[in-house]
């Protein structure tokens, strides 16, 4: 999947990290819709490879969120959907 060939998106090992990160993005689109303390935690959890200074307005979409790479002080406006199947790279 990462090196751009075809994959089996019903892999077991895939299954678990979506469903990870939909439990991370409920957390962070529905119980924490305002940018805390707590959502901050949660995006390090759901995007540990994002810079200093990640704002994501909710709602946020994403597939996995660790083939997320972020420089610093990146802005994700409402709706925002990224389908990272392969690793995306944002600069600061």
């Amino acid at each position: 999947m990462i090196s751009g060939e075809l994959y089996d998106a019903r892999d077991s090992v895939l299954l678990k990290e979506r469903r990870n990160a939909k439990r991370l993005l409920r957390q962070l689109n529905v119980t924490e819709f305002l940018f805390t303390k707590n959502s901050k935690s949660i995006l390090k959890e759901l995007m540990p490879n994002a810079g200093k200074g990640l704002y994501i307005e909710a709602p946020f979409h994403c597939d996995y969120g660790y083939n997320i790479f972020c420089g610093e002080n990146v802005y994700f406006n409402v709706n925002c959907v990224v389908f990272d199947t392969m690793p995306i790279h944002t600069g600061a």
